[in-house]
């Protein structure tokens, strides 16, 4: 035995080893002939050792290590034990020591005493479990946040010599924060904000780490910040978890955010559409009692214009009850039709007259309350008033003209039935008395009053087409046609006229109209005919489209398709620059002499295509014959 573990021994040193809180044993090498370190003897152990081996002193002092304890060698603390007393130099370890039902965390230490060294250790398996569950946690919670989305990073302040915060150092940050900005750790962590994070200076969030810092107060911040992917928009939230450092979360609202910028641009946009827009367009939501009836109207949203109607700014009107703008409007048929909308859903429309205002509103369901347009109709309402009274006048025209036509079917007639009579008495009876200028003067006074009478009749005709419409139904143009023809029998046997017709189409149409428009373009055809040339008639049809109609030609209707009916002769036509004239009434363009008739023939005709939403157009050339051509919508005209 060595002569410091002498010293050991003595009893003061081991009253003072056993009320150590530490096991402390010394042990000496034990070496073979050639002087290497095989094995440890223990020369003396302290109580803690004896507690902690389950042995006595007696049982463990003089034995090797490795037979007391054979699991110091697979746990290398056998080889340890060897460098200190080879080396000199003392050691510190903490060591996991399984054996058998033996597991324990150990703080150890070692010093080379003379040729061994003395040990001492502790257990620290309480301690350890602490510390591995402390960092276990910490573990979790770093998985944990490094599987948020958002980014999260802890930050210290930086002061200068005078304690004002000049900058901040990041001290952690998790994966989120990381590949946000495309860095690694060693470029984040440790690094200054204003070196990593240079415009946080100018976009408030700096400002917001020195607040936090300064009064402890928490910040929370939407900023743009460029980043690897372009500028994108954060919800930063800073808080203060000790006197010197922050917590800082960001969180993405890119999509969010340019849903908010869209709907406020759309809000915007569609504000100044409804602010200058010519209508007034008022927003009312429902105010109910405890039994949820409907007892007022709060508007919600209200446009300049109906702003400048009510006498005020929008802001002045905006959640104010529409009561306490008009008193009593309960008791109105408005708030009964406003309460209808909200109740069923069904939208609806009137007129009314406010402040000598004619007002058209339009009201539909909109939430729990609805929505008003209304419109300054007063222009509109006086004009359909004058339309209202020239309609009256036009109707007591008609009637007038209507009267015309009884009295010139009656009254006129009567008085020139009788001269022809009278006439025709005084010729038969007294010619053969008559001198030749008297019976000249008699011949000339019959003439005059069939003239008159043929003028008498056209006119009739003419005022009730323009007066009278019978209903329109589907018309055979093959049988109109040959009732007109048999009608000019004998002009056309006389003339020895050759008509073509083929197989016609079914029209919609006035039975009695068509068939006079027919017969006055077949009787002209048949009456301006060459002297020395019957008549040659062609009557075709086909049908065209809406397109193929003349681009001169005024149609009222608006069907797609239409009847082009043409009516050409051979005849002794007519110079072109009177191709509108002749359409007019009394317009003739020959001597009453030769070629009678009142010019009245072609006007009906075009009345008649006008009553049906049509047209007729003409042309023609001096002896070349002339075409009429007569336009009737496929549809029935309205």
């Amino acid at each position: 035995m060595s002569t410091s573990t002498s010293s050991l021994r003595s009893g003061d040193a081991q009253q003072l080893l056993d009320k150590a809180i530490t096991a402390i044993a010394a042990l000496e090498a034990v070496r073979d002939e050639s002087g290497q370190i095989i094995d440890f003897r223990y020369t003396i152990v302290n109580q803690q050792v004896e507690q902690w081996s389950g042995l006595s002193a007696s049982q463990i002092e003089g034995q090797r290590l490795l037979t007391l304890f054979p699991g110091t060698k697979r746990s290398g603390l056998f080889d340890r034990w060897v460098r200190v007393v080879e080396t000199g130099e003392p050691i510190r370890f903490q060591e996991h020591y399984r054996e058998g039902q033996t597991d324990v965390w150990y703080d150890t230490q070692a010093v080379r005493q003379g040729d061994g060294l003395i040990e001492s250790f502790s257990d620290i398996t309480t301690l350890k479990a602490a510390e591995l569950s402390r960092q276990q946690d910490t573990d979790q919670l770093q998985q944990l946040i490094d599987t948020l989305p958002s980014m999260l990073a802890i930050s210290e302040a930086v002061r200068d010599e005078e304690g004002r915060v000049i900058d901040f150092r990041v001290l952690s940050a998790n994966q989120a924060a990381l590949a946000l900005f495309n860095r690694t750790p060693d470029q984040l962590i440790n690094k200054l904000v204003s070196e990593v994070f240079p415009y946080d200076q100018h976009n408030g969030v700096f400002a917001g780490y020195v607040h936090t810092v300064t009064t402890g107060e928490p910040q929370q911040l939407e900023v743009p910040i460029d980043t690897p992917k372009g500028r994108e928009w954060f919800d930063i939230r800073i808080k203060l978890l000790s006197p010197e450092r922050l917590s800082v979360s960001a969180l993405n609202i890119t999509q969010l955010k340019e849903a908010q910028l869209l709907n406020q641009h759309q809000a915007d946009t569609l504000w100044q559409v409804m602010n200058t827009a010519p209508t007034a367009i008022v927003q009312h939501d429902a105010i109910r009692d405890e039994q949820g009836n409907i007892i007022d109207f709060r508007m919600t949203m209200i446009n300049q214009v109906a702003a400048d109607w009510l006498g005020g700014s929008p802001d002045a009107f905006t959640n104010t009850p529409l009561s306490a703008r008009f008193p009593g409007v309960q008791q109105t048929s408005v708030f009964t039709r406003y309460c209808r909308v909200i109740e069923t859903g069904e939208p609806t429309r009137f007129e009314r007259l406010l402040n000598g205002i004619w007002y058209d509103f339009s009201v539909a369901k909109s939430g729990d309350g609805c929505l008003v347009v209304a419109i300054d109709v007063t222009q509109n309402h006086q004009q359909r008033q004058k339309l209202a009274a020239t309609n009256t006048e036009l109707i007591r025209s008609n009637d007038n003209l209507a009267q015309f036509a009884y009295v010139a079917s009656h009254d006129l007639q009567e008085p020139l039935r009788k001269i022809q009579s009278f006439g025709d008495v005084l010729n038969n009876q007294f010619g053969h008395q008559l001198s030749h200028d008297g019976l000249d003067l008699l011949l000339r006074m019959q003439a005059a009053a069939n003239r008159m009478s043929l003028l008498i009749k056209d006119l009739l005709d003419y005022s009730r087409i323009s007066t009278h419409k019978d209903s329109f139904g589907q018309l055979s143009l093959d049988k109109l046609v040959q009732e007109a023809l048999d009608d000019l029998y004998v002009v056309i046997e006389e003339t020895k006229a050759v008509i073509d017709v083929p197989s016609l189409p079914t029209i919609t149409g006035d039975y009695r109209q068509i068939k006079q428009l027919l017969q006055n373009l077949l009787s002209n055809a048949l009456k301006f005919h060459k002297p020395d040339q019957p008549p040659h008639i062609v009557i075709r049809t086909q049908r065209i489209t809406r397109a193929q109609l003349p681009t001169h030609a005024t149609i009222t209707s608006q069907a797609s398709h239409f009847q082009e009916i043409t009516v050409q002769d051979n005849g002794i036509g007519f110079d072109s620059k009177f191709a509108d004239r002749i359409f007019q009434v009394f317009q003739r363009l020959h001597g009453r002499s030769k070629y009678p008739g009142t010019g009245v023939g072609l006007a009906i005709c075009r009345k008649v295509a006008e009553n049906h939403g049509g047209t007729i157009t003409v042309k023609s050339e001096t002896n070349q014959g002339s075409t009429f051509r007569l336009y009737l919508p496929e549809s029935d005209v309205a």
